[in-house]
């Protein structure tokens, strides 16, 4: 029912003169093949475009440019998307393939962040990871030929962190050598952070937006000033309008520019990358859509003026959202755009926070936040006759503990849904006159047993009842 992929139309929507493609209920494709693109910004020529995975794979995938071999010649590297093993690839610009290898053990399949820097001032780019969704917020360098260089990997966060990292290089501190720049995934408070080449935090983090914001945040270098410092930019990756922030790098944390890159209406956030389109020696900030909204391309100058020409990288009813790079390759004034599609992660719907799923026919409770199933437990519902009651319904009060008088039932973590009687909560219990207590229905969970509540396990209710709030909404059928 309502785990099945939302589907979506075109729906114009006019914004400074560009429309902007966001999602509606009827159809639109959430994947496609793994086409990268090098497209001219300035004439929308498209310079090469190749397959950087099978076709059949719909996983999508990141991508950074970097001079691996210091010969002046940038490489092409990507990194699987979801669905994937965590598999980098590199190519040459005409796309000719030159190594693969794996950057994390080959059953993970959450897919992999990369991009690329200078760590350690050589003329010589390293590649950087980081795993993608459900995968430990282990950061990995290695060198051209996939081997792992400075240090065996350190954790950005958190090593119990799962929510994905997503990553940039630049020059921070006018050192000459690339830093890493790493900022929070999906179902995390927004949190930036930067590290040396050897793991070591180096005390400079950002929290660029409310810490209410659970989408993550995509981070980017872009020397806008022409300083010898690059500024950093930071905007919400997920479940939320397209913000974006361009931070000066100064002990101030001086905001430069705050805007949207898309309309208001927009919540699938937004992938970032900088690099010099116009050839003025100053580096715009180039913005792709996120899951949900078509696969728009725009860039901005850093105080949010936006530049023309836009374009779509990809069918307009694309709707998986785009990852992107820049790199000046052709010796041009201006820098080239690298599009490559990504996959919507989001298991549910995007549209609602937070919200309840039972399917009776399944006896099972899922619990989704910000389109991620976070649990999923084995419930009890109505026997025949009692039956629990099916249609959308909100939490309409909770209790740490409710008693059922006709059956003289304990019911722990209660979160009624009906004033009929109707509740979500733990496996019932009577008092038992020497102390102690009898759960009823212990071993019936999975069956259809109970008087028209929804049953779960004790220790299941229990996480549910302190992760929902009244109002919460449940959709059962």
């Amino acid at each position: 029912m309502l785990r099945k992929l939302i589907l979506f139309s075109i729906v114009s929507s006019i914004l400074t003169g560009a429309t902007f493609l966001f999602a509606t209920e009827t159809k639109a494709e959430q994947t496609r093949e793994p086409l990268l693109k090098i497209v001219d910004p300035t004439s929308l020529a498209i310079e090469n475009s190749f397959l950087v995975f099978d076709e059949e794979f719909k996983g999508g995938g990141t991508v950074a440019v970097g001079d691996l071999g210091g010969d002046g010649v940038p490489e092409i590297i990507v990194g699987a998307g979801a669905g994937g093993g965590p598999q980098i690839r590199i190519f040459r610009l005409d796309g000719s393939a030159i190594k693969s290898f794996y950057a994390y053990p080959e059953n993970f399949t959450g897919g992999v962040e990369v991009t690329t820097g200078d760590l350690d001032g050589d003329g010589i780019d390293e590649i950087i990871t980081a795993p993608g969704f459900k995968g430990g917020p282990q950061i990995r360098i290695f060198d051209g030929l996939g081997n792992i260089k400075f240090n065996p990997g350190f954790f950005a966060f958190h090593t119990d962190y799962r929510g994905g990292v997503h990553l940039t290089a630049c020059d921070t501190d006018g050192n000459g050598q690339d830093e890493i720049v790493v900022g929070t995934g999906y179902n995390s408070q927004p949190h930036v952070r930067v590290f040396n080449r050897y793991g070591k935090y180096t005390g400079t983090e950002y929290r660029p937006f409310s810490e209410n914001h659970q989408g993550g945040v995509s981070v980017a270098c872009a020397n806008v000033d022409g300083g010898i410092k690059e500024e950093l930019v930071m905007g919400v990756n997920s479940y939320d309008q397209a913000l974006v922030k361009v931070y000066k790098n100064d002990r101030h944390q001086t905001v430069l520019g705050e805007f949207l890159a898309f309309p208001e209406t927009f919540k699938g956030g937004v992938n970032l990358t900088g690099g010099d389109i116009d050839g003025d020696g100053f580096d715009e900030i180039i913005v792709a859509a996120n899951s949900g909204g078509g696969p728009h391309v725009r860039t901005y100058e850093a105080y949010g003026k936006e530049l023309r020409p836009s374009f779509f990288a990809y069918e307009e009813d694309f709707r998986g959202g785009v990852h992107i790079a820049a790199a000046n390759v052709t010796g041009s004034p201006s820098a080239e755009v690298f599009t490559l599609p990504s996959k919507q992660i989001a298991e549910g719907r995007v549209d609602i926070p937070q919200y309840i799923e039972v399917n009776l026919a399944e006896q099972k409770l899922m619990l989704y936040e910000n389109g991620i199933k976070t649990v999923e437990y084995t419930i009890s519902s109505g026997k025949p006759g009692m039956d629990t009651p099916t249609g959308t319904y909100h939490i309409m009060n909770k209790a740490p503990l409710a008693y059922s008088a006709p059956y003289a039932l304990w019911m722990p973590n209660w979160m009624g849904f009906t004033s009929q009687g109707h509740g979500l909560h733990g496996l019932p219990f009577w008092r038992l006159r020497g102390g102690g207590v009898y759960y009823e229905g212990e071993n019936h969970l999975g069956l259809k047993v109970s008087h028209g509540c929804v049953r779960l396990p004790v220790p299941g209710s229990k996480v549910v009842f302190e992760r929902v709030s009244v109002g919460t909404p449940i959709f059962i059928y």
